[in-house]
C-alpha cells in the first residue's frame, strides 16, 4: 500500500507541474496522461526476435563497436534513460502547430541546415506530441527526445517533413525518439516524408509515407541503432518530371534493424544503403554503412536500371527472409562480408548481387525473361543452399575467382546452370542440382589468352537437354609450350545429357584434353573362402603382389578396406562368408563367384563412385541381428547387378539402401525382406536419378501387431520419418529423378486371415511409395502384386508433406506413375493409388488397377478404392483402366483437392456401396471422357466404426458433397443399376454436368442427375453420343449437289435422328439418317458468291446428345465461252505497231467487269 501512495503522490505532482507549464501557454488543449499501447510497446522494447537480429539495451558507448562475425549478433544498442514517469501528452491541430514548432520560411534548396527549424521551449524531451487532423506544408522538427505521433491514428500531412536532428555528442537533441503513425503525403521538391541527421536509437514504425517530388525520398537517414518497422513506403513521380527517389536510404549508418516495411519505388531503388553521403544529410563521414539488418520486408521494385530494389553499399551487413520482386536486381551488395539469406526473389535482370566474402544462402530466386539467379562478381564468395529459377537467363553467372558453389538446386528452363565467361581461378562446384536446357555448367574462355583455371566439379547432379552437361571446350588458351588445365571434373558428379549418362558421354573438356578418371589401377584382388580356410591373390594387371597374403591385410576389424585395397580394384569373391562385412572407401568392382554372403553386409562408402557389385548373394537371417544386405552412402554413379538377397530383421529390414546418393542403378536382382517392424525391400534417403529396373522384388509382411506410429525412427542417419508406414517393396524417401522401371513387385503377408483394424492393429503395406519432397520421379511399366489380409493395403502412392505443412513450404512435384499394371487384394481396406497432401501435378496414366478387398474366398471386404487424391494438387488422372470389387467402393476418391484432370479413365465396380468418383470440398476439377460402369450387389455390409471415411458410403456414378465447386464433368458416360449417375449436395455449387451419356436404374440424361442446389448447370444430358462427320463440298454456282454427313452413335438404332443442314447462315433442309448417312440434294442457287462457305449439320433425336458437325463448301462460277477480236493494224515493216483485242461473252458482255 504505502508504493502505490507513493506512486499517486508522485503522480499528482507531476500532473500539478504539466497543468502550470499549459497554464503558461495560450490555447493548448487535450493534455493526457494515456498512451497508445501498440506504439509504446515496440517503442520501448526496440527489438526484433527471430533468428537474425537481437536488441540489447545495455550502454553501448563504443560506436564503433567490435565486430561480431555471426549473423544472428548483430545488434541495435539504445542509450540508457533516466526513466521519466508521466511525461505530459500534447495533442497538436494545424492550428496549434506553431505552439510547438518553429518552421521558418521553406527553403527547398536546404531543408536542414536552417537554425529556425526548432522545436518551441514548450517541448521538451520525454514529451509526446500526438498529432490529429490535417497539414499542410509544414515541417516538423524533432531536436529533442520525444515521441511524435498519432494516438487516433488520423493525422495526415500534405507535403509536409520530419526533421530530426542531432549532434556529434550523441545526447540530447533528437536522439532516441519515436516516429509512429503518421500518414505523410508529399509531393513538393525537396520534401521528404521523414530525414534524419545524425541522430541515433531511434524508432521510426507504423507510417504511412507517398513520396513523389524532385529529391523526396520516403525515409532518408543518418543514423545508428535505430529500427524502422512495420511502415509502408512509396516514392513516386508525383510531378511527372521522370523523377523518382529511393524510399528508404541510409548512409553512413550503423547497426540498425529496417524491418517488415512494405517498400515501393516507381524507378528507384526500394532500400538502398548508400555508400554515398545523402543528397540532403550531408554526412560528414560518408560511405560507412556496417552492421545493418534488413530483414523481413516486402520490397517492390520497377524494371529499369535505376531500380535495385534492395541496395546494400557497405560491410557486414544482412539482408534475410525479404520478399522482393521486380527492380533491375533484386538484391544486391557492394561491400565485404554482406549477408543475403531465406529471401524469396524475382527481379528484372539479377535475383542477386555478390560480392567480396558474401554469403548466399538458402533463398528462393526466381526469375524471368533474361535475368540471371545469382551473379557471383566478388571474390571469396560462398553461394549455397539455394533454390534457382530462370527461364532465359544463368542460374548462377561467376564474375570472379574465389568462389564456392554448393548444395544449389537450379533450374534453367531455357538456358544454362551455372556459366562463366572469364580469367578466374580456384572456383569449387559442388553438390548441386542443375536442371537445364543448354549446358548444365559451361565455362569458356575470355581471349586466346585468358580462361577460367583450378576448377573442381564433384559431386554435382546434371539433367540436360543439350549434349554435354559439363562443356568447357571453349575454356582454352593458346600458349607455347601447351596450357597444362587443372580442371577436375570426378566421376562422383552424376551427369544425363542428350549423349547419354555418364562422365565419357555427358562431359567435354577443354578443346586437346581427354576426359580422366582419377587415380584408377588395374589391381586385380581374388579372395576364395575353403573350408580349409581363405586364400588371397592380389595382382597390378599380370604382376602378383606378394605383400598381400591374408585378408587382414585387405580389411581392418571393422570390415572396413585398407590402403592395400586400390582405386578401381576388381574383387572376385568366392565361396561362402560367414559373419563377414566388406566396407570400401573407393571405386572397386566387386563380382561374385558362386559367391555366398552370410549375415553380412557389403557397403560402399564416400568416394566409391562408380563401383559395381555384381552376381552377389547375400543372405541375413540370424535372429536379433539388424542388418541391411548392401548399403550404399554418399557414393555415386554405381551398379548393382544381378544381386541376390535375403534379409530379415526384427527392428529393420533392408536389402538395398542408399543414402545421399546419385546416379546408381540397381538391375536385374531378386531381392527379398522380411521385418518384424520396418521392412523396405529397396529404401533411398536423399538420394536423385537412380535407376531401379528389372528387378524382381518380394516383401514378406509381418502379422506382428502394429500401433500406427506417427513417427518413426529409422536409424542413426536419416532419423525421425513422421507419417510413414512400416512395409515397402520400394520407397523413395525426399530422392528425386529416379526411374522405377519394369520391375516385378510381389508384396505376400503373414496375415492369413481377415483382420480389421483396432487399436492394436493398424498395420500397412505399400508396393512402391514415395515421400515428401520427392519430385520428378518416373515410375513406369511395373507389376505391382500386393496380397495382404491386414487391415491396410496399399499398390502405390506418393505423400508430398505431412499435415499441417504448407504446399509451398514442402511438396512432392512432378511425379509420373505410368503403364503399371497394378493389383490389389486386401481384407478391410485395399487401395490401388494414393497421393496424399501436398503431392503437386502427379501424373497417373495408362495403368491398369485390379483393386479387391475380401475378407475370405466367398466373402468380399469392406473398403475399395482404385486411385485417391487427399489433399493433393493439380493431379492428372487419365487413361487408366480401374476395377474395382468391394463392400463399398470408391473407384475415384478426391478429398480436399483443387485442379485436377480425371480424364478417359475407365471405371468398372461392383459393390454394395459403388461410387465412381466420389468428391469431397473439391475445386476447379475436370472429370471428362471417363467411361463409368457401377454394379450395385449384395457384397455384404461395411465396418463403419474402425474407417472414417468423410464421404460416406453410397452408390452414385459421381457424389459431389461438402462445398465442391467450380467443376466440370462433361462428354462422360455412367451407367449404373442405382438411382443416380450424379449427386451434388446442397453445399456443392457452380458446377457444371453437360454433355453427358447418363443411364441410371430407372432415369437418363438429366433426370438421372440430383442436383440440390440451383447455381449448378444440369443440361443437355442424354443416353447415346453422336458425331458427325460433313464431307467438303466443292461445286459451280447453280449445280445440284448431294451433302452427306455421316452419323455415328453408340447406338444403332439411329431412326429417331433427324439431321438439318445449314449452308452459310441459311438452313437449307432437313434428313434422316439411313445405313448411318444423312444426305441432302441441293441446287447452289446464284444467290451465293463465289467463295468458301460453312456447310454445318446439326442432329438432334430424344435420348440423344445434340451434335453438330462442320465442313467447307467452295463455290465458283459456271465457265463462259468468250470471244475475241482483233482490230486490223495496218503499220509498215519495222515500225512498232499496237494491237488491240476485244475480248466479250458470247453473247457480247464485257469480261472482268
Amino acid at each position: 500500500m504505502k508504493v502505490i501512495h507513493k506512486f499517486l503522490l508522485m503522480t499528482l505532482i507531476l500532473l500539478l507541474v504539466s497543468l502550470g507549464t499549459i497554464s503558461a501557454t495560450d490555447n493548448v488543449t487535450d493534455v493526457s496522461q494515456t498512451s497508445d499501447a501498440s506504439v509504446t510497446q515496440d517503442i520501448v522494447e526496440n527489438t526484433i526476435a527471430d533468428d537474425y537480429t537481437s536488441a540489447d539495451t545495455n550502454v553501448q558507448t563504443n560506436t564503433q563497436a567490435s565486430q561480431n562475425k555471426t549473423i544472428v549478433k548483430n545488434e541495435i544498442t539504445k542509450e540508457t534513460k533516466d526513466v521519466k514517469q508521466a511525461s505530459p501528452i500534447f495533442t497538436v491541430t494545424e492550428e496549434l502547430f506553431n505552439q510547438f514548432f518553429v518552421s521558418g520560411e521553406y527553403n527547398p534548396s536546404d531543408i536542414l541546415n536552417q537554425e529556425e527549424y526548432s522545436t518551441t521551449d514548450l517541448v521538451r524531451d520525454g514529451d509526446t506530441l500526438n498529432l490529429k487532423g490535417t497539414f499542410f506544408n509544414k515541417r516538423f522538427t524533432v531536436d529533442k527526445n520525444i515521441t511524435l505521433t498519432s494516438l487516433d491514428k488520423d493525422a495526415e500531412l500534405f507535403n509536409c517533413t520530419i526533421i530530426v536532428k542531432g549532434n556529434e555528442t550523441k545526447n540530447g537533441y533528437g536522439h532516441g525518439s519515436t516516429i509512429a503513425n503518421l500518414k505523410i503525403n508529399s509531393t513538393r521538391d525537396y520534401t521528404p516524408g521523414i530525414i534524419v541527421y545524425d541522430a541515433n536509437n531511434l524508432t521510426i514504425i507504423n507510417n504511412t509515407i507517398l513520396a513523389g517530388g524532385l529529391h523526396s525520398y520516403g525515409i532518408e537517414a543518418n543514423t545508428n541503432h535505430s529500427l524502422i518497422k512495420n511502415n509502408d513506403v512509396y516514392t513516386f513521380d508525383g510531378n511527372d518530371d521522370n523523377r523518382v527517389h529511393t524510399a528508404i536510404v541510409l548512409s553512413d549508418s550503423w547497426y540498425n534493424v529496417i524491418y517488415n516495411n512494405t517498400v515501393r519505388s516507381d524507378d528507384a531503388n526500394g532500400i538502398y544503403l548508400s555508400t554515398y553521403p545523402g543528397v540532403d544529410i550531408h554526412s560528414g563521414i560518408g560511405g560507412g554503412n556496417q552492421y545493418n539488418n534488413v530483414t523481413a520486408n516486402y520490397v517492390i521494385g520497377y524494371n529499369s536500371a535505376w531500380s535495385y530494389t534492395i541496395q546494400m553499399m557497405g560491410n557486414h551487413n544482412i539482408a534475410a527472409e525479404n520478399t522482393v520482386t521486380g527492380g533491375f536486381r533484386g538484391i544486391s551488395s557492394d561491400g565485404v562480408n554482406n549477408t543475403i539469406i531465406n529471401n524469396d526473389i524475382d527481379a528484372w535482370s539479377e535475383g542477386i548481387e555478390a560480392t567480396r566474402n558474401a554469403i548466399i544462402k538458402d533463398n528462393y530466386v526466381h526469375v524471368t525473361n533474361a535475368s540471371d539467379g545469382i551473379v557471383v562478381s566478388g571474390v571469396n564468395a560462398t553461394v549455397k543452399n539455394n533454390r534457382i529459377e530462370t527461364l532465359n537467363g544463368y542460374g548462377i553467372n561467376i564474375k570472379e575467382g574465389n568462389v564456392t558453389i554448393t548444395s544449389n538446386e537450379i533450374v534453367s528452363y531455357n538456358s544454362t546452370g551455372i556459366y562463366s565467361k572469364g580469367e578466374y581461378e580456384r572456383i569449387i562446384i559442388d553438390n548441386n542440382d542443375i536442371n537445364s536446357k543448354e549446358d548444365g555448367i559451361l565455362f569458356i574462355k575470355q581471349s586466346r589468352t585468358k580462361c577460367n583455371d583450378h576448377i573442381s566439379v564433384t559431386r554435382n547432379s546434371i539433367i540436360t537437354e543439350a549434349d554435354y552437361a559439363i562443356n568447357f571446350y571453349n575454356n582454352t588458351k593458346y600458349t607455347r609450350p601447351a596450357h597444362v588445365y587443372n580442371i577436375t571434373v570426378k566421376d562422383s558428379n552424376t551427369l544425363s545429357s542428350a549423349r547419354g549418362t555418364g562422365l565419357t558421354n555427358c562431359y567435354l573438356p577443354p578443346a586437346g584434353e581427354t576426359v580422366i578418371s582419377y587415380d584408377d589401377t588395374n589391381q586385380i584382388i581374388t579372395i576364395t573362402n575353403k573350408s580349409t580356410g581363405m586364400t588371397i591373390e592380389a595382382k597390378n594387371g599380370t604382376k602378383v603382389i606378394a605383400e598381400i597374403d591374408s585378408f587382414d591385410d585387405l580389411f581392418d576389424s571393422e570390415g572396413i578396406s585398407t590402403d592395400n585395397v586400390w582405386q578401381n580394384a576388381t574383387i572376385t569373391l568366392k565361396g561362402t562368408f560367414n559373419n563377414v562385412n566388406f566396407r570400401f572407401n573407393k571405386k572397386v568392382h566387386i563380382i561374385g563367384d558362386n559367391c555366398q554372403i552370410n549375415n553380412g553386409t557389403i557397403f560402399l562408402d564416400e568416394d566409391a563412385h562408380g563401383s559395381t557389385i555384381d552376381n552377389v548373394k547375400i543372405k541375413n537371417t540370424k535372429e536379433d541381428y539388424n542388418v541391411y544386405a548392401i548399403e550404399v552412402y554418399y557414393a555415386n554413379n554405381c551398379i548393382i547387378n544381378n544381386v541376390t538377397l535375403e534379409n530379415y530383421a526384427t527392428a529393420s529390414s533392408i536389402g538395398i539402401f542408399l543414402y545421399d546418393n546419385r546416379g546408381t542403378t540397381i538391375k536385374n536382382s531378386n531381392i527379398k525382406t522380411t521385418g518384424d517392424y520396418l521392412n523396405n525391400a529397396i529404401l533411398t534417403y536423399e538420394s536423385n536419378m537412380n535407376t531401379i529396373e528389372n528387378n524382381k522384388i518380394n516383401l514378406v509382411q509381418s502379422n506382428i501387431p502394429r500401433e500406427y506410429d506417427a513417427e518413426i525412427q529409422f536409424g542413426p542417419e536419416i532419423g525421425t520419418i513422421v507419417e510413414v508406414l512400416h512395409n515397402h517393396g520400394i520407397l523413395l524417401l525426399t530422392s528425386s529423378n529416379n526411374k522405377i522401371n519394369k520391375n516385378n513387385v510381389t508384396v505376400t503377408s503373414q496375415f492369413n486371415s481377415y483382420t480389421a483394424p483396432s487399436n492394436e492393429y493398424k498395420n500397412s503395406v505399400v508396393g512402391i511409395d514415395m515421400y515428401f519432397d520427392c519430385n520428378d520421379n518416373n515410375v513406369t511399366n511395373n507389376n505391382i502384386k500386393v496380397t495382404s489380409y491386414g487391415p491396410y493395403t496399399y499398390g502405390m502412392g506418393v505423400l508430398g508433406a505431412q499435415w499441417g505443412k504448407p504446399l509451398r513450404q514442402l511438396n512432392a512435384t512432378n511425379n509420373v506413375f505410368k503403364n503399371n499394371n497394378v493389383s490389389v487384394t486386401g481384407g478391410f481396406y485395399a487401395t490401388g493409388f494414393i497421393a496424399g497432401r501436398n503431392s503437386y501435378k502427379t501424373l497417373v496414366e495408362s495403368n491398369t488397377f485390379n483393386v479387391v478387398a475380401n475378407k475370405n474366398s466367398t466373402a468380399h471386404g469392406d473398403y475399395g478404392y482404385g486411385i485417391v487424391l487427399e489433399n493433393s494438387t493439380t493431379s492428372t488422372i487419365q487413361k487408366n483402366k480401374i476395377n474395382v470389387d468391394a463392400a463399398a467402393v470408391y473407384a475415384i476418391e478426391a478429398f480436399n483437392t483443387p485442379d485436377n484432370i480425371i480424364l478417359q479413365n475407365t471405371i468398372k465396380a461392383n459393390a454394395t456401396y459403388p461410387y465412381g468418383v466420389a468428391a469431397y470440398m473439391i475445386d476447379k476439377n475436370l472429370i471428362s471422357n471417363n467411361t463409368i460402369t457401377l454394379r450395385k450387389v449384395n457384397y455384404g455390409d461395411i465396418t463403419t466404426a474402425s474407417h472414417a471415411d468423410a464421404i460416406w458410403a453410397g452408390d452414385d456414378g459421381i457424389y459431389f458433397m461438402s462445398a465442391c465447386k467450380n467443376s466440370n464433368i462433361t462428354y462422360n458416360t455412367i451407367n449404373t443399376n442405382a438411382a443416380a449417375t450424379v449427386r451434388l449436395d446442397d453445399t456443392s455449387r457452380t458446377n457444371r454436368v453437360t454433355e453427358n451419356s447418363l443411364v441410371a436404374n430407372t432415369s437418363f440424361g438429366d433426370e438421372s442427375v440430383i442436383n440440390q442446389h440451383d447455381s449448378n448447370n444440369v443440361s443437355n444430358n442424354f443416353i447415346y453420343f453422336v458425331n458427325v462427320t460433313v464431307s467438303p463440298l466443292t461445286s459451280y454456282i447453280g449445280e445440284t449437289v448431294t451433302i452427306n454427313a455421316t452419323v455415328k452413335s453408340t447406338t444403332t438404332d439411329l431412326k429417331n435422328l433427324t439431321a438439318t443442314f445449314t449452308l452459310g447462315t441459311n438452313e437449307i433442309g432437313n434428313a434422316t439418317i439411313t445405313n448411318g448417312v444423312a444426305r441432302l440434294t441441293y441446287t447452289i442457287s446464284t444467290f451465293y458468291r463465289p467463295t468458301t462457305y460453312q456447310i454445318s449439320v446439326t442432329v438432334k433425336g430424344n435420348n440423344f446428345q445434340n451434335t453438330t458437325g462442320i465442313a467447307q463448301a467452295t463455290f465458283v462460277k459456271v465457265p463462259e465461252k468468250t470471244v475475241t477480236k482483233v482490230a486490223k493494224v495496218l503499220t509498215p515493216t519495222g515500225s512498232t505497231a499496237t494491237l488491240t483485242a476485244n475480248i466479250t461473252t458470247a453473247t457480247g458482255g464485257k469480261i472482268g467487269v
